[in-house]
């Protein structure tokens, strides 16, 4: 389970990062499709609109986080509409990987070794979550 340090941690370094948010999740997908080119037809052309659809998921999670009733519900219900969008499902460590790799770089001066192990856990436990919310193909919902 997530701590309220974690969560407090890479909720401050989220909105102190909104103004580059849209750059960073941009700079996500360039990394991916650098790494892993045969996911570049799994997104749209617009790395504007994928940018903003990741942006929108983290920020519905973060939301949720405090609220232990709701979250996993939350989650589930984000990896139901998220199912077979993209890698994160079955690549998910990729992703938070990346998505890690790619704050670091945004990160600056208040980048530290606190920081990634925050964002590694909570983007781990956010992406488990949501898997646990894909019905899978052929079951009922």
């Amino acid at each position: 389970m997530l701590t309220v340090k974690q969560i407090s941690l890479v909720r401050n370094d989220f909105r102190r990062l909104a103004p580059v948010r849209p750059e960073m999740f941009k700079r996500f997908y360039e990394r991916l499709f650098e790494i892993a080119p045969h996911t570049r037809d799994l997104y749209s052309e617009s790395l504007t609109e994928e940018a903003r659809r990741v942006n929108g998921l983290l920020e519905i999670a973060f939301l949720s986080l405090d609220h232990p009733k709701a979250m996993f519900a939350t989650l589930h219900t984000l990896g139901r509409d998220f199912s077979g969008f993209g890698i994160w499902e079955t690549q998910s460590d990729l992703v938070v990987d990346l998505l890690v790799e790619v704050f670091a770089e945004f990160g600056g001066e208040d980048w530290g070794t606190e920081l990634e192990k925050a964002w590694h856990s909570v983007l781990s436990f956010i992406a488990q979550g949501m898997k646990e919310g894909v019905v899978p193909k052929g079951a009922i919902a």
